[in-house]
C-alpha cells in the first residue's frame, strides 16, 4: 500500500515539473544602474508551448520607478513553441538603490512570478570648472517710442504692406463695391442739405390738399423742412426757435452777407411761417355731417367753433370742394369763410353757411353722374392776426 501511495506521488511530482517546464517566464532589463531621469527597459518574455490567455502586469507594479511606456505584445515562433514578449519604460526621479519586486503574470488559470531587480539611480554628475565662461553685457538704455515703431515696422513689413495695398484697393474700387453690395445693404450716399431740402420739397407735391388733414401735413412737413435746412447751413437754432426768433436769425445772416439771402427771400419765408403758424386754430366741426340736397334748392348748413385755448386766436377758412369739378356750380349765398373771426379763451361760436347747387350741374357730363359730393373747410387761426395784418 505504501509503495501505491508513493507511486502516485511521484507521478503528480512528474506532472507539475513538465508544466512548469512548458511554461518558462522571465524578466530581464537592459541595465542594473541608470542616471536619474533616464527611462529604464524592462523586459517581460513568457515561453509556452501553445497559445494561452495571458494577463501581463499594470503600471502599479513597477514602484517605485513610474511606467512611462509599454509595447504591444509581441509574439514569436521559438524552437519549443511560442514566445510572448512586452517591454516597459520606467523612470525615477530619486537617487538611490531600489528593487522592483516580484511581478506576478497570470497564465490561463495559473499564477507566475518574475524574480526581482535591483537598480541603482544615479546623480547626474556637473563639473564646473569645464563649464565655458561667458563675458557680462553691457547695460543699455530703455528704447525710445520711435525705436520701437521701427523694429514693429520691421518684424511686421510684410502685413503693413499687405493692408496698405488693401486700402488702396478698397479706394480705388469704392463706386464698384457700393454698387454691388447696395441691393443688399441699402446703402444710399448721402445729399448735400439744399439737395435734400429741394428732394423733400418735391415730395410735398404728391400730399393731398383737399382736407384740413392734408393742409395741415402740408404746412407741417413745409416748416420742418426748411427749419432743418436752416439749421444745418445757416441758423444752428433754426429747429428750436419760434417763427420770430427765427426770420430775425435770418434778417441778421442777410445783412452780414454770411449767407446768401436777399430781403425778398427772408421776407417770403416769414410769410409761408406765419401761413403754417394759422393751423393751429380751434376745434371745428358740422352741425350735420351729411344731407341730401337737389340742384336749385338752397340749404343752410350750421358749423360749430371753440378756441380750447387759454388766449384769444383769430383766424379764418379755407372753402373746399371735393370732386374739384363740382366746384363751380356751387354758390355760396352767406358764407363765414375767407373773414377774420376771431374768439377769446373756451368761447362757442355758431357759422353758417348758405348756398345752392347750380342745376346746370346736372348737364355737365364731368358731375352730371356724380351722387357725393364733399364740402370742407379748413380753419386756420395764429397770433398773426392779432398784428392787423389780415
Amino acid at each position: 500500500m505504501k509503495l501505491v501511495t508513493n507511486f502516485f506521488l511521484f507521478c503528480f511530482i512528474c506532472l507539475i515539473s513538465i508544466s512548469i517546464k512548458s511554461q518558462n517566464v522571465t524578466a530581464n532589463i537592459e541595465s542594473d544602474s541608470i542616471l536619474i531621469g533616464k527611462e529604464l527597459f524592462y523586459t517581460i518574455d513568457i515561453d509556452m508551448e501553445k497559445a494561452e490567455s495571458i494577463i501581463f502586469p499594470d503600471s502599479t507594479s513597477f514602484v517605485p520607478f513610474e511606467l512611462i511606456s509599454e509595447t504591444k505584445v509581441d509574439t514569436t515562433v521559438i524552437e519549443n513553441g511560442l514566445r510572448f514578449s512586452k517591454k516597459y519604460g520606467i523612470i525615477s526621479f530619486d537617487e538611490g538603490d531600489y528593487v522592483i519586486p516580484k511581478i506576478k503574470i497570470q497564465i490561463g488559470d495559473k499564477s507566475f512570478s518574475t524574480d526581482s531587480k535591483k537598480i541603482t539611480v544615479n546623480l547626474v554628475q556637473v563639473d564646473t570648472t569645464k563649464q565655458g565662461l561667458y563675458e557680462i553685457k553691457s547695460s543699455y538704455d530703455k528704447f525710445s517710442s520711435f525705436e520701437i515703431f521701427k523694429l514693429t515696422l520691421s518684424n511686421n513689413y510684410p502685413v503693413i504692406i499687405f493692408i496698405i495695398f488693401l486700402i488702396l484697393l478698397i479706394i480705388y474700387f469704392k463706386s464698384k463695391i457700393l454698387r454691388f453690395f447696395n441691393p443688399l445693404l441699402n446703402i444710399k450716399p448721402s445729399l448735400r442739405p439744399i439737395e435734400l431740402v429741394i428732394k423733400r420739397l418735391g415730395d410735398l407735391e404728391k400730399v393731398n390738399i383737399d382736407s384740413k388733414e392734408g393742409v395741415k401735413l402740408f404746412y407741417s412737413d413745409l416748416t420742418f423742412y426748411l427749419r432743418s435746412f436752416f439749421e444745418k447751413e445757416v441758423y444752428n437754432r433754426a429747429l428750436e426757435s419760434t417763427t420770430r426768433e427765427l426770420i430775425q436769425g435770418l434778417n441778421n445772416v442777410s445783412e452780414i452777407k454770411s449767407f446768401p439771402i436777399s430781403k425778398k427771400s427772408v421776407n417770403r419765408i416769414e410769410e409761408i411761417f406765419n401761413r403754417a403758424d394759422l393751423v393751429k386754430f380751434a376745434k371745428f366741426y358740422p352741425e350735420k355731417n351729411t344731407i341730401d340736397l337737389k340742384p336749385g334748392e338752397v340749404h343752410t348748413v350750421k358749423f360749430n367753433i371753440e378756441n380750447p385755448g387759454n388766449k384769444t386766436s383769430s383766424g379764418t377758412a379755407s372753402f373746399n370742394v371735393s370732386p374739384s369739378t363740382f366746384g363751380k356750380y356751387v354758390n355760396k349765398i352767406g358764407c363765414f369763410c375767407f373773414e377774420k373771426q376771431t374768439l377769446k379763451p373756451n368761447e362757442k361760436q355758431e357759422f353758417v353757411l348758405t348756398f345752392f347747387l347750380d342745376p346746370k350741374v346736372v348737364d355737365d357730363n364731368k358731375t352730371k353722374n356724380i351722387s357725393d359730393v364733399t364740402l370742407s373747410f379748413t380753419f386756420f387761426g395764429s397770433e398773426y392776426y392779432e398784428k392787423g395784418k389780415i
